[in-house]
């Protein structure tokens, strides 16, 4: 199931007009920015399924923190929302940036502000991030370090 879901999130897709899955929508984002969304699964202690602990590595660590806390604050509710599910419309704006375009106040646009806030954090701290803090990569023992 977890294989199935990574694939999902990395298939090609685009953002605009098309409805996806959350997870594709948010590596579009982050591949607008520039960067790989590679680079953030299993990231320090926050960053990719599930935790590790309580600890935040660097700041690029702390946006994946503050994505998941963003995450469950929208997350049930009377209406059962579920952001990783959703799917939402996004824009490139001209100046770089990303602006959410659905209905204000639905589950699908307050996904979309999370994973908006995300990216625009690991843009913001790209300089704090270490590829050291990959899971592939980690050296030390990772549910220890991030307790």
């Amino acid at each position: 199931m977890i294989i199935l879901m990574l694939v999902l999130c990395f298939l090609p897709g685009t953002h605009a007009g098309t409805p996806q899955r959350n997870l594709i929508q948010f590596k579009n984002m982050i591949n607008h920015k520039g960067f790989s969304s590679l680079d953030y699964i299993g990231y320090g202690c926050w960053c990719g399924w599930g935790t590790y602990g309580a600890k935040v590595l660097d700041n690029t660590d702390r946006c994946c923190q503050l994505h998941d806390q963003c995450y469950d604050r929208i997350s049930g509710g009377f209406f059962g929302c579920s952001p990783k599910l959703v799917t939402y419309d996004w824009k490139e704006l001209s100046n770089g940036g990303i602006q959410c375009t659905d209905k204000a106040n639905t589950c699908d646009r307050n996904a979309c502000k999370c994973d908006r806030v995300a990216v625009e954090c690991y843009a913001q701290y790209r300089q704090s991030y270490n590829a050291n803090y990959l899971d592939g990569k980690y050296t030390g023992n990772k549910k220890i370090a991030c307790k």
